[in-house]
């Protein structure tokens, strides 16, 4: 079985993306308890109290919070793809980075924080 902390962006990506104001109800948290290694669990509201949590969406919950980007991942790299618009078929946007050893959850991530960071998607607008 794939690892849950594979499938999910990465404790790092989670604190980003909760540093830049993101609020969002997925599936997955990252866990980050005083004097334990921090982990993956499923979504518990009233365990809030005990411990820090960061929202960890997972490679289905980003498709939803890119649409309408498309990522396009490979082992070492990940491209974010915005299609044509109706007047212009041919017109694909499409941004290219390089990084290496990541799964596609990261990738999504990484994707998803750059479109926020340069302004191509809302932080207010996003919903699960």
């Amino acid at each position: 079985m794939y690892p849950q902390e594979k499938q999910v962006c990465s404790l790092e990506q989670a604190k980003k993306l909760d540093e830049m104001g993101v609020v969002l109800e997925t599936t997955w948290m990252w866990w980050d308890e005083n004097n334990m290694e921090p982990y993956v669990q499923i979504r518990v509201p009233l365990m809030s109290k005990y411990a820090k949590f960061y929202p960890a969406p997972n490679v289905a919950e980003f498709g939803i919070l890119l649409d309408p980007y498309y990522v396009a991942f490979r082992e070492y790299s990940f491209s974010i793809m915005k299609p044509p618009t109706l007047n212009n078929q041919d017109d694909w946007e499409i941004k290219v980075f390089k990084r290496n050893g990541i799964t596609e959850a990261h990738a999504r991530a990484d994707a998803f924080i750059w479109l926020l960071e340069n302004g191509q998607l809302k932080s207010e607008n996003l919903k699960l």
